[in-house]
């Protein structure tokens, strides 16, 4: 889904410049240790990273369905008993049905 990537990546890069801005005005720490804002800046960073990736991917679907007809034209018409696992053996021995339908991991 797309928006899972939209939300992961605006959760970073929404956050960060935003806890940087509420420091910088709450704090004096940047004006007295210029060189602590790279630390500070990384560490919310990846802070941000840590909570919103692992949040998004457990609140979008990470599966996906589509028909065999709008996949590759070598698909079309696959039945169930040409399926082999790893070791050659079928998978559905004796099925003769046509696949409509698969069911993916979208992955990262």
């Amino acid at each position: 889904c797309m928006w899972s990537r939209v939300c992961a990546a605006a959760a970073i890069l929404v956050l960060t410049p935003l806890g940087m801005k509420a420091i910088e005005r709450h704090s004096n720490v940047f004006r007295r240790w210029p060189a602590a804002r790279v630390p500070v800046l990384l560490a919310m960073l990846g802070f941000a990273i840590q909570v919103s990736v692992p949040l998004t991917f457990g609140v979008f679907p990470q599966i996906g369905r589509a028909a065999l007809s709008d996949l590759e034209p070598s698909l079309h018409g696959m039945r169930r008993d040409s399926l082999v696992d790893s070791d050659g053996k079928q998978l559905f021995p004796g099925d003769h049905s046509e696949i409509t339908k698969v069911i993916y991991n979208k992955g990262m």
